[in-house]
């Protein structure tokens, strides 16, 4: 055998070598699962499993009509073609680890002839800081549907520029089988704008079907009323034009909480179990009876004149001060919660 023959035989064995470790490796790459939102069968081509590091393609075709879908691998986007013989096209790379595929319909304000459906649906509104409306949304069953709420800058840093535009995004996730109706309320000191009603069905699948309602002239606009309860009685304080305020009632309307309050200085403060935009704090003098947010994003009630950066959400009215205020003592235990009337 001469040298070349040899040096052949050498190459072809080093490509032979590699090509069976890249199949062994193929062969031993771990196995994830892959979850649907919209559950398997909304996917031509889904598996349960794939192996990491796996070319996955799919197909979802259950597109509504004017409706804008975003499909998303563990929070993150997924590239997509559509063709509209075929519907969406997906292609992502399997992580290493277990994934979730979700799939978001969203709809802009001004679509009142759009029905969305899946799973989840989302509604966005935009807005603006520094007098741009201010988005609230009321179910008025609860026990039927849920959302959670996001604010979207361009870029992060916006959220510190005045002026700054924004997208309010709300999601919608069925509870059990049941309708519906759900109100989002727009306030705004310079804009004027109008309440949206959408009609809801979750079927028993939990998918959520939602169409937006024309409104009759002679609705009248649903109004909130803060409610507080200590010792037994009950106190409504008049709400703050403020768009602290409109997010103060949006959390409020998806559930009572309660709050332990603790003397601080002229305050009694206490911890709210989520965060609230704190847009419009400025310097002024808290009367007693106000409830304020603090820069900490504490709630308190002002049981004596006090200067500070400060939001006020609410306050008592005058001839029930002192009542409260007895009643809270250096510490109490407080519940808010709002109610809605006509």
């Amino acid at each position: 055998m001469n040298k070349r023959t040899i040096l052949r035989a050498c190459f072809a064995a080093l490509i032979l070598g590699g090509l069976l470790m890249l199949g062994l490796c193929g062969c031993f790459a771990p196995k994830v699962r892959l979850m649907y939102s919209e559950g398997i069968d909304a996917f031509r081509g889904a598996k349960e499993t794939y192996r990491a590091g796996a070319h996955v393609r799919l197909v979802y075709d259950g597109v509504g009509t004017d409706t804008d879908y975003t499909f998303l691998l563990d929070d993150e986007p997924i590239r997509t073609d559509y063709k509209p013989d075929k519907g969406y096209i997906l292609r992502f790379v399997m992580p290493d680890h277990d994934a979730t595929l979700t799939v978001k319909t969203e709809a802009s304000m001004g679509q009142n002839d759009t029905a969305l459906s899946g799973k989840t649906v989302t509604l966005t509104f935009s807005s603006f800081d520094g007098g741009g409306p201010q988005y609230s949304v009321r179910i008025d069953d609860p026990s039927v549907l849920s959302y959670t709420s996001e604010r979207r800058y361009a870029r992060a840093d916006h959220a510190e520029l005045d002026g700054a535009a924004f997208d309010d995004v709300f999601t919608f996730k069925g509870l059990k089988a049941g309708t519906a109706t759900v109100i989002v309320s727009a306030d705004s000191p310079i804009v004027e704008e109008e309440d949206r009603v959408y009609a809801v069905t979750v079927d028993a699948d939990l998918r959520v079907s939602m169409q937006e309602q024309e409104i009759p002239s002679d609705v009248v606009r649903p109004i909130p009323t803060l409610v507080l309860l200590t010792q037994n009685v009950q106190y409504f304080p008049s709400l703050a034009e403020t768009p602290s305020s409109t997010a103060f009632v949006e959390k409020l309307s998806r559930e009572p909480i309660a709050v332990d309050l603790q003397t601080d200085g002229g305050l009694l403060c206490g911890d709210l179990p989520w965060m609230l935009p704190q847009d419009d704090a400025a310097e002024i003098t808290a009367q007693p009876g106000d409830i304020l947010l603090l820069e900490d994003g504490r709630i308190a009630v002002c049981a004596q004149q006090t200067d500070g950066a400060f939001t006020r959400l609410a306050s008592v009215d005058d001839d029930r001060t002192q009542q409260l205020l007895q009643a809270l003592g250096d510490s109490a235990s407080l519940m808010l919660w709002v109610e809605w009337s006509e």
